[in-house]
């Protein structure tokens, strides 16, 4: 694993992490006791049967060895339990119906969760238990977006990968279920609560034709079982994954501000209502951004490299208050 530390007590941080092979891809980040943990998966190459997921603690004063959950598991997601533990959830191919191409094997996937935890005396995290299968192959499904606490439950955003339909499971746990689907050629939804709180937005990947170069949005007035029509925004999106967090009163997105099929330009910027101003490009490429907010207070991103690589920036709410400052609605390069 490739580790740079930048400076441990600066106001921002950045590492890169490579595990399991040549190729990074596609990390989920969770506030976890003094730190965070990190979720991903790596191989020798997309969809490959050496292809695991991997999971490591971070805090200040020291980085986990990761853990790695075994062959053909893929998109994980990490989600908040309590002080000690979270929930890691994971798709595995299980191979089970007609596939033209390698990637085809993401179609067939089933879902599985457990309970995680470490302790500064272990050397990587550790599962608890045995997994919970969540979903089916048949069911199509896969996780990429954090959930979000509404009603006192998670929503945990998925979508439908024949079907190309964002799916909305609610629980706590190790129990979820489906309770409702929004959007048609959408995949891959982010969702936040804003100014009005009984109101749950979604952004989603568009994956429609190249005639369609927007981002789509829906929203829910009843927890997330029934969905708006899906409409056009003015934020650039080809086929890419997007993130958005609700962070001392501002709402952050994280995105490829492109019109172009390549993912260039991973770029934080502030939603008000559906319009977007960007405040600092993080990197020249970037590939599916996540966010979380620590039990410090201080922001994490982290996305895919271009060099397959995963990183994750480390923000107090100085840094970015110093940057949004210096920045305005210019996105300055950092």
């Amino acid at each position: 694993m490739k580790n740079l530390f930048h400076n441990w007590f600066a106001k921002s941080r950045r590492i890169d992490l490579r595990m399991g092979g040549n190729f990074n891809h596609c990390s989920s980040v969770c506030a976890y006791q003094s730190g965070i943990l990190v979720a991903w998966y790596g191989g020798s190459g997309e969809c490959r049967d050496d292809q695991s997921v991997y999971v490591v603690f971070i805090d200040r004063n020291r980085q986990s060895t990761p853990l790695r959950i075994g062959d053909k598991t893929g998109n994980p997601i990490l989600i908040p339990y309590d002080s000690d533990k979270v929930v890691l959830l994971w798709s595995k191919f299980e191979d089970s119906g007609t596939m033209r191409s390698i990637v085809d094997r993401w179609k067939f996937c089933s879902l599985s969760a457990t309970f995680m935890q470490y302790h500064k005396g272990h050397k990587t995290p550790q599962l608890l238990g045995t997994p919970e299968q969540i979903a089916s192959s048949d069911q199509h499904l896969l996780a990429r977006c954090n959930p979000i606490m509404y009603g006192g439950k998670y929503l945990l955003p998925l979508y439908d990968e024949v079907d190309r339909q964002g799916v909305i499971y609610r629980g706590e746990g190790l129990e979820y279920k489906s309770i409702g689907r929004l959007g048609k050629n959408m995949i891959q939804p982010t969702l936040w609560v804003g100014k009005w709180k009984d109101r749950i937005h979604s952004l989603s990947r568009n994956f429609m034709d190249k005639t369609h170069r927007k981002s789509h949005q829906c929203y829910s007035d009843d927890g997330g079982e029934t969905w708006s029509s899906p409409s056009s925004t003015m934020i650039p999106n080809r086929n890419s994954s997007l993130h958005v967090l609700r962070w001392n009163d501002y709402d952050l997105i994280l995105w490829n501000n492109t019109s172009f099929t390549q993912r260039k330009d991973i770029t934080l910027g502030i939603l008000d209502g559906m319009e977007v101003s960007p405040i600092a490009i993080l990197d020249d490429y970037g590939a599916y951004p996540s966010m979380c907010i620590d039990r410090n207070g201080d922001l994490n991103m982290s996305y895919t490299s271009i060099e397959k690589t995963i990183v994750v920036h480390t923000w107090n709410y100085k840094q970015f208050k110093k940057v949004f400052r210096r920045c305005g609605h210019r996105a300055c390069v950092l």
